[in-house]
């Protein structure tokens, strides 16, 4: 299974999403789409990754407007 990964826009690049400008639509949409990036990793590659399982379940598990 391969992961892809994209490249943030040009926009993105200008409003980063801790900046209080970014509007809470455009950074709810970013959580979404990294927690489900993040479901598709299988054990290896979350292994490969050295992140903890436990810690990667609860974050994939968060509501999107959940920080």
């Amino acid at each position: 299974m391969s992961v892809v990964i994209a490249f943030p826009s040009r926009s993105a690049l200008i409003s980063r999403p801790n900046e209080p400008g970014l509007p809470w639509r455009a950074l709810w949409l970013r959580r979404l789409r990294d927690r489900r990036a993040l479901a598709m990793l299988d054990a290896e590659q979350i292994r490969d990754a050295g992140l903890d399982p436990l810690a990667l379940r609860e974050e994939m598990l968060k509501p999107f407007w959940r920080a």
